[in-house]
């Protein structure tokens, strides 16, 4: 049990010796997929300009929140990694 809680401190404290931007977007949505992707695209690229490292776009940003398929539930997160990466490119 020691070895675990020094595990647990140590870690504590490089958590806490940690500085990390976070960005977290807002943004009215609509039925254009194509224009909200492209808001929360921009959103991210404007966050990681201004140095967020991690950026929490909403989730089902793509268009109304509840989704009409577990399918469909699934290409938000991957269009949110897709903006990620490309606003990162921009570093």
């Amino acid at each position: 049990m020691a070895r675990t809680a020094r595990r647990a401190a140590s870690f504590a404290l490089w958590c806490a010796a940690m500085d990390v931007t976070v960005a977290a977007l807002q943004t009215a949505l609509t039925d254009d997929t194509a224009a909200n992707v492209a808001r929360v695209t921009e959103l991210c690229r404007q966050a990681a300009g201004r140095g967020a490292q991690i950026i929490l776009p909403s989730e089902l940003f793509e268009g109304h929140y509840f989704c009409r398929t577990q399918r469909a539930c699934l290409r938000p997160v991957m269009l949110a990694s897709a903006a990620w990466a490309s606003a990162n490119e921009a570093r």
